[in-house]
This record gives structure tokens, sequence and C-alpha cells, in this order.
């Protein structure tokens, strides 16, 4: 007989940091009341310790998000921080949400670069 083992089943039900805000946001620019450019997105609001980090997911791409930071602060001028365990705990919180995760990145034509992408197997 076969050796048949079930797989093991974990659930994990608690991130170790969640964002502090979500927002949906639909950006729509008209020219001459013609409808050129619609943005309908997602940001989620990460801060801690004097820290900030905003990832941006486009809702036509729902498997791929974008983290910017961390800086200072929420404002879009502040000065950008080194810290490497809060980077690495909102990367963990999005790698369970999405499929690809980018960053990005002055050496890639499109401005971004991938830092992680799930397993072809490990997505569905």
């Amino acid at each position: 007989m076969p050796d048949i083992r079930q797989p093991e089943m974990r659930y994990i039900e608690d991130d170790a940091l969640t964002p502090m805000r979500i927002e949906h946001l639909c950006e729509e620019i008209y020219a001459d009341d013609v409808l050129e450019q619609k943005y309908n997105y997602l940001v989620y609001h990460f801060e801690r310790e004097g820290a900030y980090i905003r990832a941006c997911a486009y809702l036509d791409e729902v498997d791929e998000v974008a983290i910017y930071g961390p800086y200072e602060s929420e404002l879009m001028e502040s000065a950008p921080v080194e810290d490497a365990e809060f980077f690495g705990l909102v990367l963990d919180y999005l790698k369970r949400r999405y499929v690809e995760v980018k960053t990005l990145s002055k050496d890639d034509a499109s401005g971004y670069r991938t830092i992680w992408r799930a397993p072809d197997d490990a997505q569905g």
C-alpha cells in the first residue's frame, strides 16, 4: 500500500505588524470632460518608532504591491531612514497578501525592482 501523508496544516492568524491605516483611493484625470486616466489603488500606511513606510497596490494589477520607505515621516519630502527590521516586518505583512513586492529603483527602466516573488506553486 502506498504511503499517503496528510499535508501539514498551519494557520497564521496574526501579523507581527499591521498598517495603522489603509486607504482606498480613486483618482480620475479629465481633459475637456473626457476621462484621460483613472487610478484605483490601496495605500497601506505603516509607522513604528519614528519611521514611516507606505505601500501602494493598484487594483488593475492586484498581484503587485510597491513599498516606499522607510522615511522619517508620512510627508513626501521627509528624509529616508535605515530600519531593516521595520522594513522586514512590512515585507512579511505584504508577502502574505501579494504575489510580487517591489521597491523604487533608479537602475531599472520601469523605476521599480522586484524584491520578492511568490514561488509559482504558492500562487493561487
